[in-house]
């Protein structure tokens, strides 16, 4: 069985740099050193290497974000590493995953960093994943930093209604070898904490926080936010198997060549079907191959 795991890290666009000139010399220093470990986490010869890896990537990252400059850092030189800021440049995500079982699971890890402009200090919370009973269950709930759902960020979509920030997460979450998972979710900061997960997914009936696409891990599935039609769009799934028993079998399902959209009104998404695509617009991304540094290589 040949392993198809995909990530999104390259899709990942550059890092917004803070305007003001920072020196960052020696957050560069630390993350030299930061790298061998993360490489070390996807090219580890076992499961137990590559926990202890990233057992002291995670504490490097760690103090790391704790000194300010970091927020102006790019941290390109750690290529396991998604770092995503948004466009006001308040917060910064940091996340990554851990292969275990020779590949065919996946464990993920992250911090958010939170940046204060006026005392040019910056807060950092350590995101804990926990793993739910089904995804309908985990599409309703309130999560904060130590029940995080999990996942590879590549998007913030940042909108404000009523004077009030509200910041989109698209991410990727390969689940095993059969299936893998994309989700839409939301993140609110305050100053005392951080929340994933305010419904604001109308898709009829009881608005969700999340929105959680999972299908055949070898299926091509695009979920991106376009520009031009400010619309969140990604491929509808649908079963290969049309009999009632194979409802909620994801390791059947693929897209189906219809779209769905999502669109911003009165700080909500309303869910449309049917969402018509131009002939022009391709609606990626989609999933793509792992980068050459993260395949891992595993006998079949």
């Amino acid at each position: 069985m040949k392993c198809n795991l995909l990530l999104l890290l390259m899709l990942v666009a550059a890092v917004t740099v803070h305007a003001e000139k920072v020196d960052t010399t020696a957050v560069h220093t630390q993350c030299l050193l930061i790298a061998a470990s993360g490489d070390s986490i996807l090219r580890g010869t076992s499961d137990s290497v590559r926990i202890i890896y990233n057992e002291k990537f995670h504490a490097g990252i760690d103090s790391v974000l704790k000194m300010p400059q970091s927020f102006a850092y790019s941290f390109a030189t750690i290529k396991n590493l998604s770092v995503l800021t948004s466009d006001d440049d308040h917060f910064r995500l940091y996340t990554w995953m851990v292969p275990t079982d020779k590949g065919m699971k996946y464990q993920y890890f992250g911090f958010v960093q939170v940046y204060n402009e006026e005392k040019k200090t910056v807060k950092i919370y350590s995101l804990q994943e926990k793993e739910y009973a089904s995804n309908d269950a985990a599409e309703y709930l309130k999560l904060n930093d130590s029940t995080w759902y999990g996942a590879l960020y590549y998007k913030i979509v940042h909108k404000r209604y009523d004077k009030k920030d509200q910041y989109i997460l698209l991410g990727w979450k390969g689940n095993n070898v059969y299936t893998t998972r994309k989700v839409i979710d939301n993140i609110v900061i305050t100053p005392a904490k951080i929340e994933f997960g305010k419904p604001v997914f109308k898709c009829g009936g009881k608005p969700k926080s999340r929105v959680i696409l999972e299908y055949n891990a070898t299926a091509n599935v695009s979920l991106k936010y376009n520009e031009d039609e400010r619309m969140i769009i990604h491929d509808h799934l649908s079963s290969s198997d049309p009999k009632p028993e194979s409802k909620g079998v994801f390791a059947l399902y693929g897209p189906d060549m219809t779209y769905i959209g999502y669109s911003f009104k009165d700080g909500f998404w309303f869910m449309e079907k049917d969402v018509q695509v131009r002939n022009d617009f391709a609606p990626g991304p989609k999933n793509v191959e792992l980068n050459r540094d993260l395949r891992l290589q595993r006998k079949d």
